[in-house]
């Protein structure tokens, strides 16, 4: 692999040329920007724009190394800059430190050596809302109602599940059809309002994190 090489040219003296020729080893270094949020996978992700220098050339590939490597994966856009996200099934915890080694290929095929970073993922709240807060069944006619939970924050992410936290006598909740029913029209009342609360968790969260609160309201007729 051939560097960039500086020449200097000097005359000195009639009919005498020297020519001074300095070799430099390129260098790289990375300017970090966003985050990692565990609840936000998909969408969220630190971005590292990389300053080279003695060497013309633009990042085409990275290669993840030493051991919290396999937590995480990267792309390279078509920039040259690195994006980094946390692997959708890896158990990992927020607020702590990660040490991966990056190593950079050039699109003219010369490879950086190793250099390490240090990732430290957060944990945002998570916060969902309901599109009908009040719904009404009935007895005479018991068909399911479809319950659709919508995310607040943040607002990329996604839910991994639905859980009623109490059901009253008569009730009962479909997670496959994610709908709400009518299941024995004698243990309910004509004319009576409940309150039915649930639980949601957010896809990728670690176990630290509260499931947001909805509450429906139920009127039956």
């Amino acid at each position: 692999m051939i560097y960039r090489k500086d020449s200097y040219v000097s005359v000195q003296g009639k009919g005498k040329l020297t020519i001074t020729v300095s070799e430099k080893k390129p260098t790289i270094s990375l300017k970090t920007s966003g985050a990692i949020d565990l609840i936000d996978r998909q969408n969220s992700c630190i971005t590292y724009t990389p300053s080279i220098k003695d060497i013309i050339g633009k990042i085409v590939a990275v290669e993840l190394t030493k051991k919290d490597a396999d937590y995480f994966y990267a792309r390279v856009t078509s920039e040259g800059k690195i994006k980094l996200y946390a692997r959708k099934s890896a158990q990992i915890i927020p607020k702590q430190n990660y040490e991966i080694g990056m190593q950079m290929s050039l699109n003219n095929g010369y490879r950086f050596p190793e250099i390490s970073v240090k990732v430290k993922p957060k944990q945002s709240s998570f916060s969902v809302t309901t599109k009908e807060k009040t719904i009404t069944l009935c007895k005479k006619e018991v068909k399911a109602y479809p319950l659709f939970f919508m995310v607040k924050s943040p607002k990329t992410a996604e839910i991994s599940s639905v859980k009623p936290i109490h059901l009253p006598q008569g009730f009962v909740y479909d997670s496959r059809e994610k709908a709400l029913k009518i299941s024995d029209v004698k243990k309910v009342k004509s004319g009576k309002t409940y309150s039915i609360s649930f639980e949601i968790s957010p896809t990728g969260a670690y176990r630290s994190v509260k499931p947001a609160k909805v509450t429906i309201k139920v009127k039956v007729k």
